[in-house]
């Protein structure tokens, strides 16, 4: 999160909540991949036992986790693992997709605006809906 605060001026910001634990997640991953504690398959096969362990047959959209109360919410209502396990393997479609300087972009426009949308659709390209509607179909194929 240290980072994120960074890459925006040193504000917490409005960045979606969901993409801030997500991106978390996928920074510590690499850390542990470069020190040489783990790999980035092995970090995803743990993550996906989470949320079958977790037995969440739906989990909420991710639109619906960018607050900081809407994202406690969720936690509280499916548990930690499967919900940080949901940010961090969205994120990592999305670093996948738009590259991590599209994500540090994402987080270096909320100098300047807190509108999670318009930075959101600036930084990726699309809007979160419809890269939720790409999304969802991949995590899906991964979890059978």
């Amino acid at each position: 999160h240290t980072l994120q605060y960074e890459f925006s001026g040193g504000a917490r910001g409005t960045s979606d909540q969901w993409l801030g634990e997500g991106f978390a997640e996928w920074v510590e991953v690499e850390v542990l991949v470069r020190l040489g504690f783990t790999t980035r398959l092995e970090a995803r096969r743990v993550m996906l036992t989470r949320l079958r362990d977790a037995g969440v047959a739906r989990l909420p959209a991710l639109s619906q986790m960018v607050t900081f109360p809407d994202w406690v919410a969720i936690v509280q209502r499916f548990g930690q693992e499967a919900v940080y396990g949901h940010a961090m393997l969205a994120t990592e479609f999305l670093l996948d997709r738009h590259g991590l300087p599209a994500a540090i972009s994402y987080f270096e426009l909320f100098r300047a605006s807190n509108d999670r949308g318009v930075n959101f659709r600036q930084a990726f390209g699309q809007e979160l809906r419809q890269f939720e509607a790409e999304f969802n179909p991949r995590l899906a194929t991964l979890l059978r």
